[in-house]
């Protein structure tokens, strides 16, 4: 875990022997694996709290993506619904601008003006 050797470990073991003695070493082993163990479960309830974090950012960046893409497609959804209406009221306008001009026309047909002859 944290990168000693056999023998970096067998001389801190033995420094430890010599400096707490024989009756003590057991007691501050188990105290120093209980000590070790806490700061593992630390150290990756932390990076575990990192990974969420960074997962939920993705999420918000993702999100974010599709809302824009969302927003640009209604844009251009909405533009072109305006385009079909106003091309609509434009075709609905000439029709019956041609329905009255026929209309006049038949009228004009049907009524003669008295012509001087």
């Amino acid at each position: 875990m944290f990168g000693f050797s056999f023998w970096e470990i067998l001389i801190v073991a033995t420094v430890g022997l010599l400096v707490i003695g024989p009756k003590r070493m057991p007691e501050t082993a188990r105290f120093l694996g209980h000590l070790f163990g806490r700061i593992r479960r630390q150290v990756n309830e932390v990076r575990a709290d990192i990974q969420r974090e960074m997962q939920l950012e993705d999420m918000k960046s993702i999100h974010r993506e599709f809302a824009d893409a969302a927003s640009g497609a209604d844009k251009i959804f909405r533009s072109a619904a305006r385009g079909v209406s106003e091309e609509a009221k434009k075709i609905e306008s000439e029709v019956a601008d041609a329905g009255q001009s026929a209309a006049a026309k038949d009228a004009a047909e049907s009524n003669p003006s008295p012509s001087a002859g």
